[in-house]
């Protein structure tokens, strides 16, 4: 058994740990653009060179006799001093504790918001930006707390600010992917895509636009022996693809695994047809460029 006066320091440690831990659940962050507008703070944000994750730099300086509690939210837009580099949205909640008179250098979490510009430079200049829509907001505190793919993060926000499709949001492993795309969709009050695209690369821009590759699967169930053929048309009935040649199907449910080549193909509507016996649809499921 522990001596009495032992167990009695081992209270009091615990007891003024929790208080301690109290009073930090009771420090409130004040928004870092807040701070500069009431002059509490000097700060200079630079850009690390490039356009995702942690490529930008705070350095804060304390002006103040007193600790300041600084808080960089999720869903503030840096904007850049160059209009042709690219602004930069935070995705991370920064919380920094600054003692007086002191300095910090932190790197900021955030990606592109303009897939249309130049990826900055190391060294360019951002000013502390603006809040951006709820919207936006949304979806960076939804990243905050998950962990996602940084090429699908950097496409979710291309949609918000950019309005690229949703099906632009890809990733080989689809499960991996789906509550962000799934929250991107109802942010944007549209149907979730059952496929998604990658896109070509261009040595000139960021976003070259140009759909390189169609992923996807199509489920269908055959009631009898059938020959099935699957083939993609145009929205005027134009056959331009056959992923499937007439071949004999028994009963059951199959799925079909869809990554398909539409480098240079025209912009519009397509369909992908699962066809029974030459002639019935069997299932059809559309897209488009």
């Amino acid at each position: 058994m522990l001596p009495r006066l032992l167990l009695v320091i081992i209270f009091v440690i615990s007891f003024f740990s929790f208080c301690e831990a109290e009073v930090n659940d009771e420090i409130k962050f004040i928004s870092i653009e807040k701070h500069l507008k009431d002059r509490d703070i000097a700060t200079t944000i630079t850009s690390k060179g490039g356009h995702s994750e942690e490529c930008i730099n705070f350095n804060i300086k304390n002006l103040k006799n007193d600790t300041l509690y600084i808080l960089i939210e999720p869903g503030r837009r840096i904007v850049s001093y160059d209009s042709t580099y690219q602004d930069i949205l935070i995705l991370k909640t920064f919380k920094i504790t600054l003692a007086p008179l002191a300095s910090i250098i932190i790197s900021g979490y955030g990606f592109c918001c303009q897939s249309t510009n130049r990826s900055p430079n190391a060294g360019a200049k951002f000013n502390i930006g603006f809040m951006s829509p709820k919207t936006w907001i949304r979806l960076a505190k939804f990243i905050d707390k998950n962990n996602f793919p940084t090429d699908a993060i950097q496409h979710a926000v291309w949609v918000l600010s950019d309005d690229h499709p949703i099906s632009s949001i890809h990733n080989e492993k689809p499960e991996v992917i789906h509550e962000l795309k799934k929250l991107v969709a109802d942010i944007k009050k549209l149907e979730l895509p059952w496929y998604s695209l990658t896109f070509a690369n261009d040595t000139s821009r960021l976003f070259s636009n140009r759909p390189d590759k169609l992923w996807g699967k199509i489920d269908y169930v055959v009631k009898n022996t059938a020959v099935i053929s699957i083939n993609v048309r145009k929205s005027n009935g134009t056959v331009v693809k056959t992923l499937l040649k007439q071949t004999a199907k028994g009963p059951g449910s199959y799925t079909f695994n869809i990554n398909l080549s539409v480098l240079n193909w025209s912009k519009g509507n397509y369909s992908i047809y699962v066809i029974e016996e030459y002639s019935n649809i069997n299932t059809k499921k559309s897209f488009t460029l």
